[in-house]
């Protein structure tokens, strides 16, 4: 099994949509998704489309709730990374 820790996935990811010319935001809360858009409502109003969205927002996130129908907090899989 190869594990890549959170900042080894967070630089390949952004690597490779900078590269293909997506534009990345920090800091931009999402209220609301849209799936069959694809488009997100963010806290500021503004709705923005893309081909992909990726939604890395956390255990509690709105994208994590989307895509499983409702709150799901997991189950411990034993395994631990550290940075």
């Amino acid at each position: 099994i190869r594990a890549l820790q959170h900042a080894e996935l967070h630089e390949v990811l952004y690597d490779a949509a900078v590269a293909l010319g997506a534009d990345i935001r920090y800091g931009a809360e999402v209220q609301e998704i849209d799936p069959g858009s694809p488009t997100v409502k963010l806290a500021s109003g503004e709705v923005l489309s893309a081909d992909v969205l990726v939604g890395a927002d956390g255990e509690f996130g709105v994208s994590r709730a989307l895509v499983l129908e409702g709150r799901d907090d997991g189950n411990p899989t034993g395994l631990a990374l550290y940075e």
